[in-house]
């Protein structure tokens, strides 16, 4: 069977770059972490915790995606279907991967 490509599906954006990660870890130290938290009125370390996270997942996800594109022919492309953020999947989600999945191609 010959492969024309393999389609990921929802890959995560980078959130961020070399600059704004070390920004991040320092805002993720105690003392800064009470200074924003004193600053809104409110925690901020669930919204850190969660930035981290979708950081580790899509970390992850590209150490798999590099595993899988150094074991295919370097003449199948990957073609990279991004993660919609969205709670609900209809019309407008379809005509959003589509257009997508078009840029990709």
């Amino acid at each position: 069977m010959d492969l024309a490509a393999v389609v990921v599906n929802r890959v995560l954006p980078e959130l961020f770059n070399e600059r704004e990660e070390a920004l991040f870890e320092q805002l993720r130290e105690p003392a800064n972490v009470e200074r924003l938290s004193a600053g809104v009125d409110g925690d901020v370390a669930p919204v850190l915790d969660a930035a981290e996270l979708a950081v580790t997942l899509r970390r992850t996800r590209a150490e798999h995606l590099a595993t899988l594109q150094r074991a295919l022919d370097p003449r199948i492309p990957l073609i990279y279907v991004p993660y919609l953020f969205a709670r609900s999947h209809g019309a407008r989600a379809t005509r959003r991967v589509s257009e997508l999945l078009a840029e990709e191609l």
